[in-house]
């Protein structure tokens, strides 16, 4: 999804296990988890790269 998400909308979307805290094997694991920063933009750019992530998602879900 980050892939398709930058190369399709230009929209960056980080991996959720970037978050992980490696070497704890007690910590929680995000391998399946993205995660967006919500707090440099403004409301109405994340408003347009929710919607755009939410655009691939849709097309990824349709040739699945």
């Amino acid at each position: 999804l980050t892939l398709r998400a930058k190369e399709e909308e230009n929209v960056v979307l980080a991996n959720g296990d970037l978050f992980e805290v490696w070497g704890d094997e007690s910590a929680a694991r995000f391998g399946r988890e993205i995660r967006v920063c919500f707090t440099w933009e403004d409301e109405e750019l994340l408003d347009e790269g929710i919607r755009r992530v939410a655009d691939v998602i849709k097309r990824l879900l349709a040739t699945a």
